[in-house]
């Protein structure tokens, strides 16, 4: 019966307050000294009177029992004849059987609403001291319009523009860490080659040679003396002499043997602070080397250049 009943429930859910559906509410109650309901009577009499066995059933709380209906509406096929009519049969059978039984004691609230093409047809069914008796009212009645139903989104559209407003208010109080992520992914899923990082001398570039070299994720920058390197104070004094400010700080820098590497990166990249170089080794012809870690920053390595 209970897998009957679920089959039906099913079908019956696409059909709520359609035409040829029927709806059960309310309850008929009374205490159980006036009527004590046998699940199994009930059942017997609302097969007899061709109404769906679980259109109804007992329950008992306490010291009070009631026959309560279905929570899901059925089919107007399901019924033998008008099923508030059938369901007052049922009543009447039930009370009857049991010679103890007091109908008087208990009162209903039952209703039956049948929907129909064009109308609907509420029945009341009501216990007195004459009987069990039905009031029908029927009125016009139309069945609601069919709307297309809607994709989730659109159906949830408040939902998903909260959501949207949200991910938008954290995407722009984080942007700025969003977009960092972004470019140090990028330095480390696509790293440029040693042969596509440029190598700048800047105003060092008669005196010094630079050379770029990747080994796994660091940049090495090779920075190797040239012939014209000055290696004394002479030198490098009659180097100052008419020299633009540029070349007479990079002269500056040799004598105290200190200068420095910066970086740069993709555009809205973040590159790393200059680096400093000991140029002091390149006075004994010596190559000096410097480790840049390539993927300590955010952005891809474009160039690096030697300053003072």
């Amino acid at each position: 019966m209970e897998a009957t009943r679920n089959d039906t429930a099913a079908t019956a859910s696409l059909t709520e307050n359609r035409p040829g559906t029927v709806r059960i509410d309310g309850l008929v109650e009374g205490p159980t000294s006036s009527w004590n309901p046998s699940p199994d009577r009930l059942v017997e009499a609302l097969r007899r009177v061709g109404s769906p066995e679980d259109a109804l059933r007992v329950t008992i709380r306490g010291g009070r029992a009631s026959l309560e209906p279905a929570i899901v509406p059925f089919l107007r096929e399901e019924f033998a004849a008008d099923p508030g009519e059938a369901l007052a049969l049922a009543l009447d059978d039930v009370f009857r059987e049991d010679a103890q039984a007091r109908a008087s004691a208990w009162f209903s609230t039952l209703r039956t609403t049948e929907y129909t093409l064009d109308r609907r047809r509420e029945t009341l069914v009501t216990l007195d001291p004459r009987g069990i008796r039905t009031l029908v009212h029927e009125e016009p009645w139309s069945p609601p319009i069919a709307r297309p139903r809607l994709g989730a989104l659109a159906e949830h559209w408040p939902t998903a523009l909260l959501v949207f407003l949200a991910a938008g208010a954290i995407l722009y109080v984080e942007r700025e860490n969003a977009r960092l992520l972004w470019h140090r992914a990028t330095a480390i899923l696509a790293p440029r080659s040693a042969e596509e990082i440029a190598a700048h001398a800047g105003a060092f570039a008669d005196w010094i040679d630079l050379g770029v070299a990747r080994d796994g994720e660091e940049v090495i920058v090779r920075v190797r003396p040239r012939e014209s390197f000055p290696v004394d104070p002479v030198a490098l004094d009659a180097l100052r002499a008419g020299a633009p400010i540029e070349r007479r700080a990079a002269l500056a820098a040799l004598e105290t043997g200190r200068a420095h590497l910066r970086v740069e990166v993709d555009e809205g990249g973040e590159a790393p602070p200059p680096a400093e170089v000991d140029l002091r080794p390149l006075r004994a012809s010596r190559e000096q080397s410097v480790r840049i870690d390539g993927i300590a920053w955010a952005g891809r390595l474009r160039s690096i250049h030697l300053e003072p």
